[in-house]
């Protein structure tokens, strides 16, 4: 899973792939306590991990993204 700040195109790939968690940017105790909660939780973890995974796959493969880049 990906622990980003909640900025630019972090927002777009987390949202859509559903595989990590937004922080507060330049927030060091928001990312800190994110961290720690997710350490703490291996079923959420995992959750996320299996998301982000999947979404990239789904969304980020070559065939698509060679296919987007044709369309611009």
């Amino acid at each position: 899973p990906a622990v980003q700040p909640r900025r630019g195109a972090y927002l777009e790939i987390v949202n859509k792939t559903r595989g990590g968690v937004l922080v507060e940017p330049y927030c060091s105790n928001d990312l800190s306590a994110t961290l720690d909660a997710l350490a703490r939780n291996r079923a959420k973890l995992n959750e996320l991990g299996r998301a982000g995974a999947d979404g990239v796959r789904r969304l980020y493969n070559i065939e698509r993204m060679a296919n987007k880049t044709l369309e611009v």
